[in-house]
């Protein structure tokens, strides 16, 4: 079994998951944040609103370096979204939230370093489910890890509620009723695939200041790559 079998496998169990609500063709795949600036850049350079990456109305990226044009709802002016840390966009943001910290920018979020977000799937759910204001990053009041996925509670500021944001789909393992991280066993098979350990994972992904998996969940996500092969009758694919 190779990497791309793996990959369409796992999107075949998600076929039956509902469509985004709002499709933009500007979003797609997989990015990797670094989440402090994204979380300061989605806010108007001219009315500090809070901005949406559904109104992405065009994207530059570079290996894995993703920018995004974002239209602010609000006065319609078009904002630079840099996903990646970048001095002099840094500078231009913490010129601003110098001025207007409590106001606009609020405290600054304890969730640092860089994360990977099914960008269209994560875009969707940054809206409140009680009023429908857009929720900003810079309200995370907790995070809840799963190895490359997490679950953000993110509070609302408008009506206060505490919404959940999933950086990731879930699929169910076999007949269920567990589930995975699609992000998790992907990584974990392409791992596996490659002949690599889970030091040479957990050395990557350090290194890109993205938190690593623990051994039980990798151990979890190796035994549900086994089955998969087993399934589609690869049979083993230990390195030689």
């Amino acid at each position: 079994m190779d990497q791309t079998s793996l990959v369409a496998y796992i999107q075949k169990i998600g076929e039956n998951d509902p469509p985004p609500a709002v499709v933009n063709t500007v979003l797609e795949g997989r990015i990797f944040v670094c989440l402090e600036r994204l979380a300061e850049g989605l806010v108007c350079k001219k009315c500090y609103a809070i901005l949406s990456l559904l109104d992405a109305v065009d994207s530059d990226c570079e290996d894995l370096h993703t920018i995004y044009e974002v239209q602010c709802q609000n006065c319609q002016t078009t904002s630079i979204v840099d996903c990646e840390m970048n001095k002099v966009y840094a500078e231009e943001v913490d010129v601003r939230r110098n001025v207007l910290h409590d106001e606009h920018f609020g405290q600054r979020t304890g969730v640092k370093g860089r994360r990977i977000l099914d960008v269209v799937y994560f875009a969707n759910q940054l809206v409140c489910g009680q009023c429908n204001a857009i929720l900003s990053l810079l309200d995370i009041i907790q995070e809840e890890a799963h190895g490359f996925a997490s679950i953000f509670a993110i509070s609302c500021r408008v009506c206060k509620t505490v919404c959940n944001v999933y950086t990731d789909k879930q699929h169910l393992v076999g007949n269920g009723p567990e589930k995975h991280f699609d992000m998790n066993t992907i990584t974990v098979g392409s791992c596996i695939l490659n002949g690599k350990t889970k030091a040479d994972m957990d050395l990557f992904f350090s290194r890109a200041q993205i938190p690593i998996m623990d051994s039980e969940m990798f151990a979890a996500h190796e035994k549900e790559i086994r089955d998969i092969e087993m399934r589609l009758g690869y049979g083993n694919t230990q390195p030689e």
